[in-house]
């Protein structure tokens, strides 16, 4: 009776078999061949064997994925369906433009919500939680692996793509002197006092949303080289003089 002979193969890394094809539909060379035979008790051998290893493009996409995020939203990212062993665990490596980056922690597993350390501490996680810092988009680049007791993968790539969204603009009170009976000092309104995140400066508008009129005084613009009183719920440009009398 012959008994039961198991042994796991594992390729250089990077290696596989010429493959056409897609996920699911691979049609594959042979990567190498092993050659065995089969004795008995009694000297005899059977003819040389072949055991034919093909080594088929990675079904989870192990080297390269890609994910989509939105702005200033915190964003799992599933890199493994599952760890292969139970000493495995994930080394993150690097990400391109670190300073960017609000949020990188582990997620799922043993080490969950830890924040990520590169290159010296390995994680008992699946994936990752990802936020970039606030009004942030575009492309940032994981770069990692999977480790255990013995080996190494080959180094992992992810590519996440953070989407923008339309961020409204913002603005803070502006505070202004006069002397009684008196105009106040002209100023002007700028990017220390209101921003828009998505738009550059001088494209914004300051919008009056009550009456710049009162028995308290009147709020006036410089244009045409004359001062002229400012009327309610109307555009003007950032660049605009102003005072108040």
């Amino acid at each position: 009776n012959l008994k039961e002979w198991k042994f796991w193969f594992q390729p250089q890394a990077n290696q596989r078999s010429d493959c056409t094809g897609s996920p699911g539909n691979w049609n594959c060379d042979i990567y190498t061949s092993i050659p065995f035979i089969v004795s008995d008790d009694q000297s005899l051998s059977s003819d040389i064997s072949y055991i034919n290893v093909i080594v088929r493009p990675n079904p989870d996409g192990i080297y390269t994925k890609h994910f989509t995020c939105t702005e200033d939203v915190d964003c799992p990212i599933q890199l493994l369906s599952s760890l292969s062993s139970d000493t495995a665990q994930l080394h993150f490596v690097n990400i391109s433009s670190p300073e960017l980056v609000l949020t990188l922690n582990a997620l799922g597993g043993t080490d969950n919500n830890l924040p990520i350390t590169f290159v010296t501490t390995s994680y008992i996680t699946t994936g990752v939680l990802f936020r970039a810092q606030q009004y942030v988009n575009g492309e940032f680049v994981l770069y990692y692996n999977a480790i255990d007791d013995c080996y190494t993968s080959p180094l992992a790539v992810a590519y996440i793509t953070v989407n923008p969204v339309n961020n409204p603009p913002f603005c803070y009170n502006l505070s202004i002197s006069a002397e009684e009976t008196y105009y106040s000092d002209n100023f002007v309104f700028n990017s220390s006092l209101l921003n828009d995140p998505d738009n550059n400066f001088t494209s914004l508008q300051v919008v009056w949303r009550s009456s710049t009129s009162s028995t308290f005084g009147t709020l006036e613009q410089y244009a045409n080289d004359a001062w002229t009183t400012i009327s309610g719920n109307t555009p003007i440009s950032s660049s605009t003089i102003y005072r108040f009398y």
